[in-house]
């Protein structure tokens, strides 16, 4: 690993730069250079230089695909709830382009179930109306935004939610434009979220997280400020996915 490290952090290096980096007896380094070389854990340039092989490519993201996102972002939806006292979930898009929620984190009050009362692992969330689920949407590819559209019934739960395929189309260019998606008392006359997307190495959206609460709560923090925390919280996330 002393080895591997020395190299990974300078990209490239020379065998007599190793061992007098690592501090390593020349044998020992000699061996170890020819068998992870051997593995194409290591391969040597033209230059005579070592750098990291393609195995470690695949390795990397065989260790990747098992990293479960819900694992990772838990815990910090956890912290942005004690921190303001709002609910917080991660939802991502199923097979079949619907989303549903993984993890849910809310705060220990009464009128919670008032503003997520059919929330809860395993539901299913509205695309066109709630922020994470238009930001799940938004960064997919234009052929599955086309099919995702044509299948939503845009069905109206408020005076504010979007209701055709124009409008809404907008709304998603805008939200990629802006980097994250508002959820303006669109599913509740009486709830706004905020959400921001969640990337793998690849830079493919694989889930979205969101923060809400009562009209007067986010007002209180700030649209932009929530928005902040929630894009903080997504590159926190998505880092941890190998983005």
């Amino acid at each position: 690993m002393v080895v591997l490290d020395y190299i990974a952090e300078r990209d490239a290096a020379y065998y007599m730069d190793i061992v007098n980096g690592t501090g390593m007896p020349k044998s020992s380094v000699y061996n170890m250079l020819n068998t992870l070389c051997n593995y194409n854990i290591l391969r040597q340039t033209q230059q005579g230089q070592y750098v990291l092989g393609y195995k470690l490519v695949n390795l990397g993201y065989k260790a990747l695909h098992n990293i479960d996102v819900r694992n990772i972002a838990e815990p910090i939806l956890k912290e942005l709830t004690l921190e303001t006292d709002l609910s917080c979930y991660l939802a991502i898009l199923n097979d079949d382009l619907e989303g549903v929620c993984l993890v849910f984190t809310e705060p220990k009050r009464e009128d919670i179930d008032i503003i997520y009362k059919q929330r809860s692992v395993g539901s299913k969330i509205s695309l066109h109306q709630s922020a994470v689920g238009k930001a799940l949407v938004a960064w997919q590819s234009p052929e599955d935004i086309e099919t995702i559209i044509s299948d939503l019934d845009f069905k109206k739960t408020a005076d504010n939610t979007i209701t055709d395929p124009e409008t809404y189309a907008r709304e998603l260019e805008a939200i990629r434009e802006r980097g994250y998606a508002i959820d303006d008392r669109e599913t509740s006359s009486i709830v706004i979220g905020v959400a921001a997307p969640i990337f793998d190495i690849s830079g493919k959206i694989i889930a979205g997280i969101s923060i809400g609460g009562f009209e007067d709560e986010i007002k209180r923090i700030g649209v932009e400020e929530l928005a902040k925390k929630m894009l903080d919280a997504a590159a926190r996330i998505s880092k941890s996915m190998g983005a």
